[in-house]
């Protein structure tokens, strides 16, 4: 399970990558440690 304190809110967003676009839906995420 993710630790609310130690994670992170990430919207959902589209973005370019490896000559295609890749859509990354909302999510959390662990912070960096």
């Amino acid at each position: 399970m993710l630790d609310p304190k130690k994670s992170v809110y990430v919207h959902a967003y589209s973005r370019f990558r490896y000559g295609r676009w890749e859509y990354v839906s909302q999510h959390y995420r662990s912070m960096p440690s």
